[in-house]
């Protein structure tokens, strides 16, 4: 399986965004303030009623500050969203 910190994380994409037939919007915005901003991968997993989802990349790229950052993660069904964990990876 995929590992966010391995060589060929990029052709690996496509694994870790397919875990099922739901879909959750995920959105995160950053502050117009200096050092808001991030250069490196972001990753990004889902908490539910129902279970929580893997690990799911957000951007390989990062986010400039004052930016918007979406993503539509499939996963199985988690239920109603009541929480989130977000990691920034090193380049």
């Amino acid at each position: 399986p995929c590992k966010p910190n391995d060589r060929i994380f990029s052709k690996c994409v496509a694994e870790l965004q397919e875990d099922g037939n739901v879909s959750y919007n995920f959105v995160a915005k950053t502050k117009d303030e200096p050092d808001a901003g991030y250069e490196g991968m972001i990753t990004v997993s889902l908490l539910g009623t129902k279970g929580k989802t893997s690990e799911k990349l957000v951007t390989e790229t990062g986010c400039e500050k004052g930016s918007t950052i979406e993503a539509n993660i499939k996963s199985y069904d988690i239920g109603d969203i009541v929480g989130y964990k977000m990691e920034l990876k090193d380049k």
